[in-house]
């Protein structure tokens, strides 16, 4: 998917010049995902989950915001070997099984009463959950179905699985890249204006309704005449009859406790997945070429990089797998992470991703950041002097207020618990 021909780039001007094969030492930054999930674990090991929240919310958007941004591109001449070797797919791996096993581990201990057993308790380790593993499960996956071998594909969609959402990757493979910036063909499309209370999915009904349209309107291009066929071959049937023969074995072998956990879990992870999306491409619309002819099929500018906002925050990057750099996903949509180009003509977020979501769910802290970067892009311009201070000036405010109060609840209010040995 993506553009075919896209148009030419110009380049970050920080690209690594020296020709060289990849080292360890340039795989080793990705192993923060991995870090980031052993020590959440280590977390409620010690019944202290809280703190992934405040370390996501706080810890890696300051992060985020003193540590010099990564605009660095792997020399040209690097590309193939950078892009062939193995070592990459390592944390990627790791990460799928560990949140995998970390999401069984913590059930387990719900249904034997070892964590979650207040409401209090059970809110707080489904909402440190959602923010750590709720994040790197899409991520993670995401990464995964966008490779061209088969069984890594497999693995990308049992990990939307492991949130109650196998659907997702034939909508984002199948209808997502290919109409990403078209209102009404694009179903997750944000237009400007829109919020991220907006787009919430409660239990994936919205998006599992217009997949299934989609998969069997494509049945019946390929002649599968029947209902009953169609419903058999349909992916969208198939994946969701998996979801829930898992949680009637979750119910059978953990109990209700373990199943309102999970359905609880999914409904999170969907509502941060919605989010990442609205500030990837949150009102960057396709023009139409034709709209002078309104009685003739619509015609679409090709996709471009102006089509995806990217952003630079180097610890929110290897996190997440260099997903901020979104526009050179969606133009080149087997590039795998460790390529993927930071490019200067994009457009360009003013934080990163953790710091994405405080924005996204405050509407007119996100109306009054984002809307101004529509109307300079509108006019093809960068944001003048006064709005780039007044953007700053807003954000250094709310950002500021949301940290401090994050901060004060969980240092003075909810605090560390000793472990007792």
């Amino acid at each position: 998917m993506g553009a075919d021909n896209p148009e030419p780039a110009k380049q970050s001007t920080i690209t690594i010049k020296e020709q060289r094969a990849p080292s360890w030492s340039d795989v080793a930054p990705f192993y923060a995902t991995v870090v980031q999930q052993v020590g959440f674990l280590f977390l409620i090991y010690i019944n202290n989950p809280s703190w992934a929240i405040w370390a996501t919310f706080v810890l890696i958007p300051l992060l985020d915001k003193f540590m010099p941004e990564d605009r660095k591109n792997i020399n040209p001449a690097n590309l193939k070997s950078f892009e062939k070797d193995w070592r990459f797919n390592i944390p990627l791996l790791i990460g799928f099984f560990l949140n995998g096993a970390g999401l069984l581990y913590i059930m387990i201990g719900i249904s034997r009463g070892t964590y979650g057993a207040t409401l209090w308790d059970f809110s707080i380790l489904l909402a440190s959950c959602s923010v750590v593993f709720g994040v790197n499960v899409p991520c993670i996956s995401h990464e995964l179905y966008h490779r061209r071998n088969k069984y890594f594909k497999i693995l990308g969609v049992i990990g939307h699985m492991k949130f109650l959402s196998g659907h997702i990757p034939i909508y984002h493979n199948e209808q997502h890249h290919k109409y990403t910036g078209i209102k009404g063909k694009d179903p997750g499309f944000p237009p400007r204006g829109t919020t991220a209370f907006d787009i919430v999915e409660f239990f994936g009904y919205y998006g599992i309704r217009e997949t299934y349209i989609f998969e069997d309107q494509k049945l019946k291009k390929r002649g599968v005449v029947s209902l009953m066929n169609r419903l058999l071959a349909n992916r969208v049937v198939r994946y969701r009859a998996i979801e829930i023969v898992y949680l009637i074995a979750l119910y059978l072998t953990l109990g209700w406790k373990a199943v309102v956990f999970q359905i609880l879990f999914a409904q999170m992870s969907l509502t941060i997945l919605s989010t990442t999306n609205l500030f990837e491409h949150y009102g960057l619309e396709r023009k139409v070429l034709n709209a002078d002819k309104p009685n003739e099929k619509k015609l679409y500018e090709p996709q471009g990089r102006h089509h995806s906002w990217d952003a630079h925050a180097s610890s929110s990057m290897v996190i997440l797998f260099n997903l901020q750099r979104h526009s050179d996903h969606h133009l080149f949509v087997y590039k795998p992470y460790q390529i993927l180009d930071s490019v200067e003509n994009s457009p360009s977020l003013p934080f990163g991703y953790s710091a994405g979501f405080l924005c996204a769910w405050c509407p007119p802290v996100w109306r009054a950041v984002m809307d101004p970067m529509l109307d300079a892009l509108e006019r093809g311009e960068k944001l003048r002097e006064e709005e780039v201070k007044k953007q700053k000036r807003i954000l250094d405010l709310y950002f500021s207020a949301v940290w401090i109060t994050f901060t004060l609840l969980q240092f003075f209010v909810i605090g560390f618990n000793l472990p007792a040995y």
